[in-house]
């Protein structure tokens, strides 16, 4: 059978309002995603703030005063941020020659015993986001300074 006219046959655009259909259910979805998807970084910026502020606490904090913290909860854009400090005593220094061997713990060399001269000041951050737990950690050394 030879065309004469021109235009589409029912057939082409059937399949392309099939084409566009699926191409635009698809396309719906991506705002929910993205926003979904910002307030979960806008959470662990949140987070990560929050963890640096207590860092940051404790290095502008005498050494001899540096202490843990319980579990607190503070409150930003709607979420509750459950933040922890805890603070280990860890002795730097060359190796004495005691019985026991120095560790080496990152780019440390930690003794076994002696007085403190590092502490080492984790911070964890929780929070819920999207029915999920979630968690952050920053970790610090903060060294004595006479």
């Amino acid at each position: 059978m030879k065309r004469t006219g021109r235009g589409f046959t029912l057939v082409e655009v059937i399949v392309a309002v099939l084409l566009m259909g699926i191409l635009f259910m698809g396309m719906a979805t991506m705002p929910r995603n993205i926003m979904m998807m910002r307030a979960a970084y806008s959470a662990r910026t949140a987070a990560s703030h929050l963890a640096e502020i207590q860092l940051e606490i404790r290095r502008n904090t005498d050494f001899d005063r540096i202490a843990a913290q319980t579990a607190t909860g503070v409150a930003q854009n709607g979420i509750t941020y459950t933040v922890t400090v805890s603070v280990a005593d860890r002795s730097v220094g060359a190796y004495t020659g005691s019985a026991a061997a120095p560790q080496l713990i990152g780019t440390m060399l930690v003794a076994p015993s002696g007085p403190a001269d590092c502490k080492r000041v984790t911070v964890r951050v929780l929070w819920q986001a999207n029915g999920i737990n979630q968690s952050l950690r920053r970790q610090a050394f903060i060294g004595r300074y006479e």
